[in-house]
């Protein structure tokens, strides 16, 4: 193999694994994060933030723009950018951000690519792990969601009795 078919080689690995951690993070991140920042930045582009933080060892962020068009509703992205946090030890390391614009992610810019690769087996066992932990945060919010409310409803309960012990002049 010469040194441009293996450059060319490693050039396809990169992009390709620059693409699944884009659009694994754009997954997760809409699944289960939360959104941090809305505001119009330039009439009528609008920068959204939504992050996921302190997801299994990560933070990730994305950051977009868009033009909103009044007339039809429809909105043009002109920017996309994704970034991890790697948290070892308690430490916030940025290993990952990636830049685009346009409509394809071959035309990306990498700002940063950290080349230990102790994150990037971290975030690989992540992804492919990713419908049984989505499936698994789902049915503890749920499970959480659903104590919540059985909490709410004896405390109603427990005020109404309190209210009726109090109308009947009891000691409680």
């Amino acid at each position: 193999m010469t040194d441009n078919e293996s450059l060319k080689e490693k050039i396809e690995e990169r992009k390709s694994l620059v693409s699944d951690i884009f659009w694994f993070v754009r997954r997760i991140v809409k699944k289960l994060g939360k959104r941090e920042l809305e505001s119009e930045v330039l009439s009528p582009t609008i920068y959204v933030e939504n992050s996921l933080e302190n997801f299994y060892g990560f933070s990730f962020l994305i950051g977009y723009s868009y033009h909103h068009s009044r007339h039809d509703a429809e909105h043009i992205f002109e920017e996309f950018t994704v970034q991890i946090w790697f948290r070892p030890l308690d430490e916030r390391l940025l290993v990952f951000s990636v830049t685009y614009s346009g409509s394809k992610l071959d035309d990306c810019k990498v700002q940063e690519f950290n080349e230990d690769g102790s994150w990037l087996s971290a975030l690989r066992d992540l992804m492919s792990r990713e419908n049984k932990i989505i499936t698994q945060v789902k049915q503890s919010e749920k499970d959480q969601e659903k104590e919540r409310l059985e909490q709410a409803k004896k405390a109603v309960e427990r005020t109404r009795l309190i209210k009726e012990a109090t109308a009947l002049k009891m000691e409680i």
